[in-house]
């Protein structure tokens, strides 16, 4: 699936994609966990998408990484960013540097992991009632998580250290940064988030 949105391309795919279903098996993947077979359709995204030699995506050869390690392309063609959440996996690209990140729709209390959360996000969150609060949680850590992927530290730059606009959601600040951030709202049953760092940080 591809979508343009806000000035970026998206790229959605599933590891249930009977494409890959073979791959798997031949690179014998454990089938009780997602990681492994998100990686892969996460490797074909690039390959396609990003119009690479899918053995040269296997072995890193059009990418160099900046100091947190974050992928850019050689070729500076565009900038990009991968996400996966059980079956889906979503890549993004655009003109600007960005993160992003994407979670499915479920049961989870912001209990589980309230030292992600300031003050403030917490009393939010202990606002929001029965499923709601479960879909809130997932979004505010959505935002995070796509903060810190666009510096590309992603979770060891802490989620606590991305401060998000409670009001309306559009704006989070690291370390005097400003992020805008875009909803992914045309999910069934994910949500996301992506963040681009704005021009100027005090």
């Amino acid at each position: 699936m591809f979508t343009y949105y806000h000035n970026m391309n998206i790229y959605i795919d599933s590891i249930n994609n009977p494409t890959y279903q073979n791959e798997f098996k031949q690179r014998k993947v454990d089938f009780n966990k997602f990681h492994e077979r998100q990686k892969i359709v996460g490797q074909h995204l690039k390959a396609k998408y990003l119009g690479l030699p899918y053995l040269d995506v296997l072995k890193g050869i059009p990418f160099v990484k900046n100091k947190h390690a974050k992928p850019y392309l050689k070729s500076k063609k565009c900038f990009f960013n991968i996400s996966n959440s059980y079956e889906l996996v979503i890549l993004v690209t655009g003109s600007s540097d960005l993160g992003v990140d994407i979670e499915k729709k479920r049961d989870f209390s912001y209990k589980r992991i309230t030292s992600a959360f300031n003050p403030d996000e917490l009393d939010y969150l202990s606002k929001q009632v029965g499923t709601e609060q479960s879909i809130m949680t997932l979004k505010l850590w959505t935002i995070k998580e796509s903060v810190l992927k666009q510096v590309g530290v992603g979770l060891s730059g802490n989620p606590k250290s991305v401060h998000i606009d409670l009001e309306n959601l559009q704006y989070a600040n690291r370390d005097n940064c400003i992020y805008l951030l875009q909803d992914l709202n045309f999910f069934d049953k994910y949500l996301g988030t992506i963040a681009i760092k704005q021009e100027k940080c005090d």
